[in-house]
């Protein structure tokens, strides 16, 4: 597909950039790099790949979600301008 400049003016206006001549060339010239590059892809045979697939092995990395008591409330709250003694107090800001 061959990138003209017109399609690289509606780019530049939805992305609210201001490109010299040359910067419009250099970015045509990119793009129709990427979608030549896009084609070669799109022609590799994916048939016989799950869609899971992935080069990393780790499933899951994340940590189980628990609660802690760190017994610093009664610090933490020391800080508040206004407190009922277990949770800070807050001006009420929807109606």
């Amino acid at each position: 597909m061959k990138i003209d400049e017109q399609t690289v003016l509606y780019l530049q206006e939805l992305s609210y950039l201001t490109l010299s001549a040359q910067e419009r060339a250099e970015i045509a010239n990119s793009l129709e790099n990427i979608l030549q590059y896009m084609a070669v892809l799109s022609k590799a045979d994916t048939k016989s790949v799950s869609a899971e697939v992935s080069g990393d092995p780790v499933k899951n990395a994340l940590r189980p979600d628990r609660t802690e008591d760190f017994g610093l409330s009664a610090d933490i709250l020391k800080n508040a301008p206004v407190s009922d003694g277990e949770f800070f107090i807050v001006p009420k800001v929807i109606e």
